[in-house]
């Protein structure tokens, strides 16, 4: 990772039966961070359990070098809990309210929170650099069109350049 390359982050959270999901944006130290986009729920098996699982899509693009944290990606979870009924001995008390058939919960909100990951940039290679190096990185295509294309001397056309791609550059 060099600074300045666009670093693409998804942050996932699963939980069983949630009610409401909330992801702060995510602490980058040293890094500039892009426009986030909300992952929407999705019901995915995991280990033979059933999970909604939800997050987010943004990135980040280092504006140093060295070793950087992202994170701890920080949320709030709002799920249904399952609650323990009293036992008063009443054999039709027992039939009538197995947890089977008449189960019990209640919603909690959870603060949840990832562990910090460290990231280690480096920076952009200078030796053989072209003395033209702006310090784009990425990968771009440059596009030159021109019309009309059949004129005579002196007269004029349109020239349209034109940079497309993904990386960080500043014109």
């Amino acid at each position: 990772m060099f600074v300045g390359e666009v670093l693409p982050v998804e942050l996932n959270l699963y939980a069983i039966n949630p009610r409401q999901f909330e992801l702060a944006p995510l602490e980058a130290e040293g890094c500039t961070a892009g426009k986030s986009e909300r992952i929407e729920p999705a019901r995915v098996p995991m280990n033979g359990v059933l999970y909604t699982r939800t997050g987010m899509r943004t990135t980040v693009i280092p504006g140093k070098a060295g070793n950087l944290q992202l994170g701890p990606a920080s949320g709030r979870v709002q799920v249904e809990v399952p609650v323990a009924r009293r036992r008063t001995g009443d054999p039709f008390e027992e039939f009538f309210n197995d947890p089977f058939f008449n189960r019990r919960s209640e919603l909690m909100v959870l603060d949840v929170a990832s562990e910090p990951l460290t990231i280690q940039v480096q920076p952009v290679p200078t030796r053989e650099a072209p003395p033209t190096f702006t310090g784009a990185v990425g990968q771009f295509v440059l596009e030159v069109t021109a019309a009309p294309t059949n004129v005579a001397v002196g007269e004029p056309i349109r020239l349209r350049i034109q940079v497309r791609g993904k990386g960080a550059w500043k014109p």
